[in-house]
């Protein structure tokens, strides 16, 4: 399907008006199949969406809410359509949620630093509605008992353990937990 997909994407870089009737109605029925194996291939985040309430359906009465679902849906595609993915699982979506959310919170902060209340809220907003998509996310006392455990279970005392305890760790909570505070804990429990 990737190949039919791709072969269709070739005929939208043409003119339009150059393209004979056969050719459109063929790239008509590559973009049909490709809609239903989408719909068949129900992906880890459109299940999310699925699970949302019904108000949230009305998404043009929330701009917020519409730019945030319009960023993952569009992130999706990007990802699909590289070229570079043999096919997307829930990990890589999880990896792509927390992309999107770490790209907007790095936005946010620069921002607010420089005082511009009216972007900042727009970041605001699309973290939230991204962060709606991601598994919930551990506290940091949550994370230090499970840190704990994990430190125990591979015997690190010392910082020279911190690199065989920030791969564990970033194994079991990835999707749950960001790196950077992942880190934090790490180092304030091994120093």
């Amino acid at each position: 399907m990737r190949i039919i997909f791709n072969a269709s994407l070739a005929f939208m870089s043409f003119n339009p008006l150059t393209l004979s009737r056969s050719h459109a109605l063929r790239l008509r029925e590559y973009l049909i199949k490709f809609a239903r194996s989408l719909k068949k291939n129900e992906s880890y985040v459109t299940r999310k969406h699925n699970q949302r309430r019904p108000q949230d359906s009305h998404e043009g009465q929330r701009p917020g809410l519409l730019r945030g679902i319009r960023a993952i849906k569009s992130a999706i595609l990007l990802f699909n359509t590289s070229g570079a993915s043999e096919g997307m699982d829930t990990e890589k979506e999880i990896a792509l949620l927390q992309k999107l959310v770490k790209q907007r919170q790095d936005s946010l902060d620069i921002y607010e630093k420089q005082g511009r209340e009216d972007l900042a809220v727009i970041e605001r907003e699309e973290i939230e509605v991204i962060m709606r998509y991601l598994p919930k996310q551990l506290n940091e006392d949550e994370l230090k008992v499970a840190i704990k455990d994990i430190m125990t279970r591979l015997g690190a005392t010392t910082m020279k353990d911190m690199g065989r305890v920030m791969g564990e760790a970033s194994k079991e909570f990835a999707g749950k937990a960001d790196g950077k505070t992942i880190s934090m804990v790490v180092k304030a429990l091994l120093s």
